[in-house]
């Protein structure tokens, strides 16, 4: 079912309401970082654009310097992935919103994400809160001069089997078959759980 431009609808954080317009999903490019523990918010990227194509909402995809920008055919939502690697994403984020922030307000961010404090197959979204040590995030905040944004924590600590790996070790690893089926049916809990288009 296509749908026209010209009918906007929001996307809208479902327990608190809240207008959601843009997501920025962390990860690493290059084929060496595909499929990576550190990548998990490059892959809710992927789950929630196939959840919205198969609702209907067809996409356009831009490339610009620092980033790979999705739009939706009449959703008010933007997906922006930096290409900036990861340690440097609040440059990609400053960019696009320098020239977009009359459209795209920092409280209506989401930024998603890996968190090693958090076990696979668990998740929070929450505002202003974030894991111990994540350079992505904090590259965020520095740009932004700000935490006040909606973060989505994608839990992927998963190391009973490999215990004397460090953490930035295991955030360059691959994730496994099954720790991948394990994300996506997660990813399909949080859409339903967390995510509503009005």
């Amino acid at each position: 079912m296509f749908r026209p431009f010209a009918q906007i609808i929001m996307l809208k954080l479902t327990k608190t309401n809240k207008n959601i317009n843009l997501i920025v999903a962390l990860g690493n490019v290059g084929n060496e970082y595909l499929l990576t523990r550190h990548n998990a918010g490059f892959l809710f990227a992927d789950s929630i654009r196939r959840f919205l194509n198969d609702q209907g909402y067809e996409t356009r995809t831009e490339r610009e310097k620092d980033y790979i920008l999705t739009k939706f055919s009449g959703l008010e939502l933007s997906i922006l992935q930096p290409t900036t690697m990861m340690n440097s994403s609040g440059r990609a984020v400053q960019s696009f919103l320098k020239y977009h922030s009359n459209k795209h307000q920092i409280s209506s961010l989401m930024l998603a994400h890996d968190d090693l404090d958090l076990g696979l197959d668990t998740y929070k979204l929450q505002f202003a809160k974030a894991p111990k040590n994540h350079n992505g995030i904090t590259s965020v905040e520095n740009e932004l001069g700000t935490k006040d944004f909606f973060r989505l924590r994608i839990g992927i600590e998963n190391r009973e089997l490999e215990d004397n790996i460090t953490g930035m070790e295991y955030v360059l690893k691959k994730f496994t078959q099954t720790e991948l089926q394990t994300l996506e049916s997660l990813y399909t809990r949080i859409i339903e759980r967390e995510i509503s288009i009005v």
